[in-house]
């Protein structure tokens, strides 16, 4: 008589995924993500290194992943919470700012991974992570232009491109920061986006020069 594996439910199968990538970044916290193997994954997660298998490729296809369904949502949130912010009259560069260093608080280990990955991890994830970022600030664009905000169109881009940045360093920052270093950080961000803001106010249209 042979013996099948039980297939797992569609609902098993997906919480099983999801515990895989939370013990990915609880390990990658300590560790690195680089230096894991899916064995030390899969023993974290609480399940068989086989099943690992049924649920990713390789230890790549897991990294991939946690950007694609865990670190992009995150930032879907952030350019939500700045296109409200922008409804109620309020800066939207500072609540960007504010956003992120409430997600980095919900869910530091999976900020620690971003933060990693989009500079020192392997090309595939430096690459993944930098079109999460780059949507980051394309929305952000689009809140500006919603709103009549930045100037020039050329200038809104720069000044999203340049917010984002400033975000995310802040946000790392943020990581580790005391109470009061967190305040200390929220004071810098809102001085460092205004002169954001105020650079992309001042660039005005040259006479003939088109939104190209």
């Amino acid at each position: 008589m042979v013996l099948r594996t039980k297939p797992e439910k569609k609902e098993e199968k997906e919480k099983t995924r999801a515990e895989l990538m939370r013990a990915a970044l609880r390990l990658a916290a300590s560790f690195g993500f680089a230096s894991l193997s899916l064995r030390e994954v899969s023993r974290e997660a609480a399940i068989a290194p086989t099943s690992f298998y049924r649920h990713f490729g390789d230890m790549e296809e897991l990294g991939l992943a946690i950007l694609d369904e865990a670190v992009e949502p995150a930032l879907q949130d952030m350019s939500e919470a700045c296109r409200k912010a922008a409804s109620l009259k309020r800066d939207p560069f500072v609540s960007l700012v504010e956003a992120l260093l409430a997600a980095v608080d919900e869910d530091p280990n999976l900020f620690r991974f971003l933060f990693a990955e989009r500079v020192g991890g392997s090309k595939p994830f430096r690459s993944a992570a930098a079109r999460c970022v780059g949507r980051l600030s394309d929305d952000l664009e689009q809140t500006l232009a919603d709103h009549d905000l930045g100037g020039h169109p050329a200038s809104r881009a720069s000044a999203a491109e340049a917010a984002v940045i400033i975000t995310l360093e802040l946000g790392f920052q943020g990581l580790d920061a005391t109470h009061e270093q967190r305040l200390a950080l929220l004071a810098r961000a809102r001085k460092q986006m205004k002169l954001v803001a105020a650079g992309a106010a001042s660039t005005t249209r040259r006479p003939g020069e088109s939104d190209g």
